[in-house]
This record gives structure tokens, sequence and C-alpha cells, in this order.
């Protein structure tokens, strides 16, 4: 019985018990951001500066969490949840802005309809078989930009191609 780890995609606006029962089990707890309700989180909402927006909102979620006595908590910004294309690219663009937290940054781009839209168009979008390339692109920009925690879909890609950036980035 327990949890390894527990994972909430309203970033605990629903359900803040949750943080509660991550504490008991001593399981990591992973708070991603989002809007609208339960059956409505990913139609794209306004923002008017969407990483500032996101961070303040994963903030309050990590206050929650920790209050709750959470110890391990994880930060995803919701690619794909709440956000347009446009949204998506910032936030992949501007992770370092959520590092102010001073939580892992969790990042879930892997085959997201942004990445889609920007293989093809928003009206004629890549199929998701088609997106590899594309999702190993945003992967390594978010985690160049501070990421370090990575879910994917494609696992033995995404592994080379961080192989690859480590190593690089570890040059002289």
């Amino acid at each position: 019985a327990g949890a390894d780890i527990v994972n909430d995609v309203t970033g605990l606006r629903h359900q803040p018990e949750m943080a509660e029962v991550a504490a008991e089990a001593d399981a990591p707890l992973v708070v991603m951001h989002s809007a609208g309700e339960p059956g409505d989180l990913t139609r794209p909402r306004d923002y008017d500066d969407v990483t500032a927006q996101v961070r303040d909102a994963l903030a309050q979620s990590v206050e929650t969490a920790a209050q709750a006595g959470v110890e391990q908590i994880v930060i995803d910004p919701g690619f794909g949840f709440g956000k347009s294309n446009e949204d998506n690219l910032r936030l992949i663009n501007e992770v370092d802005e959520l590092l102010t937290l001073n939580r892992p940054v969790l990042v879930g781009i892997s085959r997201k309809s942004t990445i889609g839209a920007t293989l093809g168009t928003p009206e004629d979008p890549a199929p998701v078989g088609d997106r590899l390339h594309g999702s190993l692109g945003a992967t390594a920009v978010a985690v160049m930009r501070g990421a370090t925690i990575v879910r994917t879909h494609d696992v033995a890609p995404t592994v080379k191609m961080l192989k690859v950036l480590s190593t690089t980035l570890r040059q002289p």
C-alpha cells in the first residue's frame, strides 16, 4: 500500500487534501498548473503574462503542499493544459523563470498538440507519430532552461538526446 509519487493535475486547486495524502505516504508530489474545472482543463485560457501567472499559481500550490508537510515538491507548468500553442512555446523558452520557486521542474512536452501545430499548422498538425523530433527539440530547450525531470512517450530517443546535450554542455 502507499504511493511512490502523487501527481495532481489541478495544482491542488480542486483537491488540496491530495497534499496530505502525499505527506502521509512520504511521497513526492507533482503539482501541475492547469486552469478551469476537471473535464475542461485543456481549453486555452487568456493570460496577460502566461509565465508569470503559471509561476504565481504554482507558488500557491507549493505553499499548500508545504503546509501539509510534503517535503519533495515538483512543479510542472502543464504544457497543453489551458494554454495556447503560443503560450506553450513561451513557457518552454521561459522555464528558467520557474526556478525562482526553488523546486525541480518537470516538463511533459512529448507529442503535445503544440508540437504538432509547430511541425504542421494549427489547422493541419503533424500526426502524433511524426512529432518525435519536435518533441526532442522542445525538451532540449526546456532542459537547457533548467528543467530537471522529463516525462516522455519516447524514452530511448529522449535519453540519447539528453546524453548528447549534457555531454555537450559539460565541454569547456
